[in-house]
């Protein structure tokens, strides 16, 4: 799955729609023959057409597949999981290039929990969704709400920024030290 993947983003990356859809749903429909429609690796490929048509601007069918995504993964992943993080931003996302910030601020919160509850408040897609949702705000003009965001994302950087180099510096310490036993 991870090959076609990058294969599709690779043709959506170089506008060539006309390879990367046909190929989407024809792997769609060979896995919903073979795992059935509520299945995990449907729910992801939805959410892989539904990213092509939204690059080509055919926001309506990009919706609808990524609300058929998130039922699915809701379903059988439950509801507090990163790949329902993931669909939450991608519909998210969509609103947002649509206008329809109101629409996309719940499910970027909504996200972002999911992500902070999962994933821990020092990971770099925790701090990925507070931006967005930064974004968000400041497309509704709500300023104190995006300040508030930016803070937490500058905070957060900087938390993973330290355990790099205390992760580094450990990893260091050790190497010396098993040098020495040589």
């Amino acid at each position: 799955m991870h090959e076609f993947k990058f294969c599709v983003i690779q043709y959506a990356s170089q506008g060539r729609y006309e390879v990367a859809v046909p190929l989407c749903k024809q792997a769609l429909e060979d896995l919903e023959k073979t795992s059935g429609h509520d299945h995990p690796d449907v729910a992801t490929m939805l959410n892989i057409l539904a990213l092509v048509y939204r690059d080509q601007n055919k926001y309506k069918e990009a919706a609808n597949l990524l609300n058929e995504a998130l039922a699915i993964r809701e379903k059988c992943l439950g509801e507090n999981h990163s790949a329902v993080a993931a669909t939450l931003n991608n519909l998210a996302v969509l609103y947002g290039k649509r206008g329809k910030f109101k629409d996309a601020e719940p499910l970027c919160k909504r996200a972002l929990e999911i992500r902070e509850k999962v994933l821990g408040h020092d990971n770099p897609d925790v701090a990925k969704q507070l931006n967005n949702l930064a974004l968000l705000c400041q497309n509704q003009g709500k300023y104190e709400e995006v300040e508030k965001y930016y803070k937490l994302v500058t905070l957060k950087i900087h938390i993973m920024r330290t355990n790099y180099i205390r992760r580094s510096e450990s990893v260091i310490t050790n190497k010396r030290t098993h040098s020495c036993f040589k």
